[in-house]
């Protein structure tokens, strides 16, 4: 049987060696485990978003200073794409009010009512992007996607359910991959 949970990153080295996890799908640009293997799916775009009447949405690029002062929405410290995005805050001197949510639901709700702004795989709000409830805002960075990786102990046997789950996925990722993420 196959069996679905969130892991958190602190954790997941010894739940990989421990068994707890067999396989997880990461978005990161690099993992840090020793004994995994790491195959990559697919690269996510980023987007910085927030509500069609937010006061930096409808202009044109800006850089990341315009964010001083702004409220952010973020998924929970352990979320590894959002490292890189609050590194580039800090060093440009940009200081943000801060929320964490371990759920994104919580933050589309948030950003759909107007309140703040966030950055996240635009496959999370891709629904709301099409019906025009989030726009993405015109952040000029070069730092505007992920990867999306699966993960498994080198040394673990694999399953021959979970080796065709692993297929299954490669397979749909790839097939992903054709298709347009932009709209």
């Amino acid at each position: 049987s196959l069996s679905f949970i969130n892991c958190t990153d602190k954790g997941l080295k010894a739940e990989l060696n421990t068994g707890i996890i067999d396989l997880a799908f990461l978005l990161t640009d690099s993992v840090r485990h020793k004994d995994v293997n790491v195959t990559l799916l697919r690269t996510e775009d980023l987007v910085l978003a927030a509500h069609p009447d937010h006061p930096l949405s409808g202009g044109g690029a800006f850089d990341i200073k315009a964010l001083d002062g702004e409220i952010l929405l973020l998924a929970h410290t352990d979320c590894r794409y959002r490292k890189p995005f609050e590194s580039l805050l800090e060093e440009s001197g940009v200081k943000v009010h801060l929320l964490e949510f371990c759920s994104t639901l919580a933050i589309r709700i948030h950003l759909m009512r107007g309140f703040g702004i966030t950055i996240c795989p635009r496959i999370a709000i891709q629904e709301q992007l099409q019906t025009s409830s989030l726009v993405t805002l015109p952040l000029i960075t070069d730092y505007l996607e992920t990867a999306v990786i699966m993960i498994w102990h080198a040394e673990k046997w694999c399953s021959p359910n979970l080796r065709l789950f692993m297929e299954i996925a490669e397979e749909e990722f790839k097939s992903r991959n054709d298709s347009p993420q932009h709209s």
